[in-house]
């Protein structure tokens, strides 16, 4: 589950280099990709999860999985500057 979220919401981060609340996705991308995540999300606690051998977590582990995934995104978009490369392009510039 934390996987799923960590990997789907990072498109709204890494699909800018600007703050992805200032340029906003198409509406297109935000449905589709929030829709694809309510479905996998949803899947452990359906019957569908069963079959799959899911099991429904326990509300601790869902509020745990919640705070891993809100660290990750604030993690990836403080960093992203470092992994697009403008922090090194500025240093180079500057010397």
């Amino acid at each position: 589950m934390e996987s799923i979220a960590t990997q789907t919401l990072v498109v709204f981060l890494i699909r800018t280099r600007g703050r992805p609340w200032r340029d906003m996705p198409n509406p297109v991308l935000t449905i589709s990709t929030l829709g694809a995540l309510t479905v996998a999300l949803a899947i452990p606690f359906s019957p569908l999860g069963a079959w799959f051998g899911f099991q429904t977590p326990p509300p601790l582990v869902i509020a745990a999985l919640g705070g891993i995934v809100v660290v990750y995104l604030v993690c990836a978009e403080l960093f992203k500057p470092l992994a697009i490369g403008d922090e090194l392009r500025r240093a180079v510039q500057s010397h």
